[in-house]
């Protein structure tokens, strides 16, 4: 065991123990009782440790594995003040956890990009959806990429609408599950003006100026007629298509 600290205390793994205040009679007793076979640091709260072949996040201040959860492969901690997180694989798939090592989102992702304006792009099978910074799937993964840019980041023409490509086209996506994929710039278009309505909307809701079944009224009636106008666009372009305009 003395050589194994030794050949420890001469590689890469100095820093880590100097970082987490780890002596050699406590490496020895993590290495011994605890079953610990290598280190990666991770964050001022937790570490990485390797039991049994696997990735465990451990507390910095106990040295308890911190969950039941093994990882086969573990990153850096990512984010901004406030918001942090480091994904994880497990089974050929990607989680990610936070900086105390508690997981947050279980691995089911091919990849996870890096978060952007609190969303982050995800793939599963090759197609791409979006996540938020709650970890809710608000996009699901059916596109085929995002639109003119790289897989690490996330583009948005305005108002919430993300930019993706489907089967050759470039399309619009908002979260709102009701609302869907926008095919064109008119339909963009009628998107924004209903965009900016509910929010004029929301503004006097929060002012106290109507009440909350008039603004439910209101955003319903907005929805409604969006989708009229979106399916009324879409009836003229497929007659438009079939010469009978």
């Amino acid at each position: 065991m003395d050589n194994i600290i030794d050949e420890l205390h001469n590689s890469e793994i100095q820093e880590f123990l100097t970082q987490y205040n780890i002596n050699n009679e406590l490496l020895r007793d993590l290495m011994q009782n605890k079953g610990f076979k290598d280190f990666i640091p991770f964050s001022a709260q937790a570490y990485y440790a390797k039991i049994d072949g696997k990735w465990a996040v451990v507390d910095s201040k106990t040295h308890e594995v911190v969950s039941s959860e093994r990882y086969d492969e573990v990153s850096r901690l990512f984010g901004l003040v406030g918001f942090h997180y480091a994904w994880v694989e497990r089974d050929g798939k990607r989680g990610l956890i936070n900086e105390f090592g508690k997981e947050i989102l279980a691995p089911k992702y091919d990849r996870i990009g890096i978060f952007k304006n609190g969303y982050a792009i995800v793939e599963l099978n090759g197609k791409q959806g979006v996540i938020n910074k709650d970890f809710e799937e608000v996009v699901k993964p059916i596109f085929d990429k995002t639109y003119n840019t790289d897989f690490s980041t996330i583009q948005f023409e305005k108002d919430g609408l993300f930019e993706f490509e489907y089967n050759g086209n470039k399309v619009w996506v908002t979260e709102d599950k009701w609302e869907g994929v926008f095919k064109n710039e008119q339909e963009v278009e009628a998107y924004h003006t209903m965009y900016n309505s509910m929010r004029d909307i929301r503004l006097q809701y929060f002012k106290e100026e109507i009440s909350e079944k008039e603004y439910i009224d209101n955003v319903i009636e907005y929805r409604s007629d969006l989708a009229k106008e979106i399916y009324k666009m879409r009836i003229r372009e497929n007659m438009k298509d079939q010469g009978k305009e």
